[in-house]
């Protein structure tokens, strides 16, 4: 079988790393061909692109329906879908630009054409962006209804952001977690880990903070470095791990140049993307995620997975969690109350790895059974919502 994902620039972001964790297992059964989106004129280099050719993929490349307009958009589809040739499945995951891509596959006589869901759609910003923004949702979702055959979302919340209630409630309808390679993810190299701890905890009872995920508005980053602020004017030892690209350039200057004003230098490290995340969290003893919204919220299962305690904002959902204990949510953004919490918590690390695999697959979070889950509906099994 013959699949086309239809994505954005393939960087390690939680619906990147979903997409890689699903062709990991279906890649000695189903051929996958990404379809990879992208600004007029970029070169789209991703991090996973060398690893999709190793595991035999290939890859192609149009350019971003607005930057072309859709009618040259619809025409380069379908001729890169003859190119292709033999497509069974075309899945979209770009969000709220799915109807069109569900209009261009089915223009494509594509027989099957997955829309997914991979975050709460939320659009912040003046006025007329946001009232731009909510018609072409509208307009999306009229093309969704009309031109996709299945609706696929990372949770709940993320589903009733893209989908009308006639989609939802299709048994054409169903989650998919984004779940972990259990054997990857639950163990790691211990040295690894260690080599990166001795790098951030700078004394004995510094505390070592850690978020992963790119330097983003709608990430909060500048929160974390408030409360790391308020931690330092308690005369609390701590240090703040930034793991992520810098994907909102203003935002990041933003984010460094208050790390400069409060003279916070030598107690932030920052790293870029790395390919070998599992690796890090257990060098955390604090996880903090203060998004202000999530689809999913994948970062927190990481961490979980590495036995690492988590605070997080109410943007994640509460599916975050997977019961052991290891999360406490926080309503609202008051830094001060944040960093008394982070004094004050009393969440201990977990080094029990076969409670963590345990509880990670109760969660419904081990890729394998996800990846066979998506499996049976490209093959043209339905199943209920959920």
């Amino acid at each position: 079988m013959k699949i086309v994902q239809v994505v954005g620039t393939m960087n390690r972001g939680g619906a990147e790393t979903m997409i890689m964790n699903v062709f990991y297992y279906l890649k000695e059964k189903h051929q996958f061909v990404f379809l990879i989106n992208k600004k007029k004129g970029d070169t789209a280099i991703g991090d996973y692109d060398e690893l999709i050719r190793c595991y035999g993929g290939e890859i192609h490349y149009i350019d971003a329906m607005w930057d072309v307009g859709l009618r040259r958009y619809l025409s380069e589809f379908k001729s890169i879908m003859q190119k292709i040739g033999q497509v069974d499945v075309v899945h979209s995951h770009l969000n709220s630009k799915g109807g069109v891509i569900a209009k261009a596959a089915y223009m494509s006589g594509i027989p099957k054409v997955i829309v997914h869901s991979h975050a709460v759609l939320k659009f912040d910003g003046p006025l007329l962006f946001k009232l731009r923004s909510y018609t072409e949702l509208l307009y999306q979702k009229i093309l969704i209804n009309r031109y996709a055959t299945d609706f696929c979302a990372c949770s709940p919340k993320a589903m009733d952001s893209l989908f009308n209630r006639e989609n939802r409630e299709s048994k054409r309808a169903f989650v998919v977690n984004n779940a972990l390679i259990l054997e990857k993810c639950v163990e790691y190299d211990k040295a690894k880990a260690n080599e990166y701890e001795k790098k951030w905890r700078t004394s004995g009872d510094i505390k070592v903070l850690g978020c992963v995920g790119r330097i983003a508005k709608v990430k909060n980053t500048l929160f974390l470095i408030e409360c790391l602020h308020q931690l330092h004017l308690q005369d609390y030892p701590a240090v703040l791990v930034l793991v992520g690209s810098k994907q909102e350039r203003d935002y990041a200057d933003r984010v460094f140049e208050t790390i400069n004003s409060y003279n916070l230098q030598n107690y932030v490290f920052y790293m870029n993307s790395v390919a070998d995340v599992q690796n890090v969290y257990p060098a955390f003893d604090l996880f903090l995620g203060a998004s202000l919204r999530e689809g999913l919220g994948m970062v927190a299962i990481e961490a979980q997975a590495a036995g690492v305690p988590c605070m997080l904002s109410v943007g994640f959902p509460e599916t975050s969690d997977i019961g052991m204990g290891l999360v406490q949510f926080h309503n609202g953004f008051n830094a001060s109350i944040w960093a008394k919490a982070i004094i004050n918590s009393s969440m201990k690390k977990i080094q029990d790895r076969v409670m963590i695999r345990d509880a990670l697959r109760l969660s419904g979070y081990d890729m394998r059974l996800e990846a066979e889950k998506l499996e049976q509906v490209y093959i043209g099994v339905t199943q209920d919502a959920g």
